[in-house]
């Protein structure tokens, strides 16, 4: 797989564009692909600090491994508008309130 496959197989995941640059644009709390001496899949934060996830010989197993984070990422996150992401609840509560005032919480696992 190459950068231009990758867009494609993104757009069809429905990953909004502003998580994420294939050709090394840099922009804080994006995740980045880039090719230098290797290829190289990063995350800047808001302070400027680069976080190095991945480091690769070709753009193959670069392009498979940011598919891989992006669809983990998707699967564990709800969209909640066209640009931001909220993380999906781990469980399910349900706040029974009795006619006395007392709360029983109960919790479901999803």
């Amino acid at each position: 797989m190459d950068r231009i496959e990758l867009k494609e197989k993104l757009d069809k995941l429905g990953i909004s564009q502003t998580l994420y640059s294939l050709y090394g644009e840099r922009d804080f709390n994006k995740t980045i692909l880039e090719w230098g001496t290797k290829w190289r899949i990063y995350g800047i934060d808001e302070r400027g600090g680069e976080h190095e996830k991945a480091l690769f010989e070709n753009e193959n197993e670069a392009c498979e491994y940011f598919y891989s984070m992006m669809y983990k990422f998707k699967s564990n996150m709800v969209e909640f508008d066209k640009r931001v992401y909220v993380e999906k609840p781990k469980e399910k509560r349900i706040f029974i309130v009795s006619s006395t005032g007392n709360t029983n919480i109960q919790k479901e696992d999803r």
